[in-house]
């Protein structure tokens, strides 16, 4: 069985800084462990709009909901 790593380090839509570095520390943990999981999997890297949370938002909800959208989809897409 193939195993591929999808690794999305995005914090856009999270509702917490600090979400996008989950994979990290799981991967930092798995590295203090002697566990080369991490190594011996391919992984792809989920291209991010995190840059746009530093963006002034006006709206109480539905906060970059565009990008929120397109990150759903780029996960999506790389799943299929």
């Amino acid at each position: 069985m193939t195993i591929k790593i999808i690794k999305n380090r995005s914090d856009i839509g999270a509702g917490t800084r600090g979400s996008d570095m989950g994979i990290d520390a799981i991967e930092i943990a798995a590295i203090n462990q002697n566990n080369d999981y991490f190594h011996k999997h391919l992984f792809q890297d989920v291209v991010t709009h995190n840059e746009t949370i530093y963006n002034k938002n006006n709206n109480n909800f539905a906060k970059r909901i565009e990008h929120v959208v397109e990150q759903c989809q780029r996960v999506s897409d790389a799943v299929s």
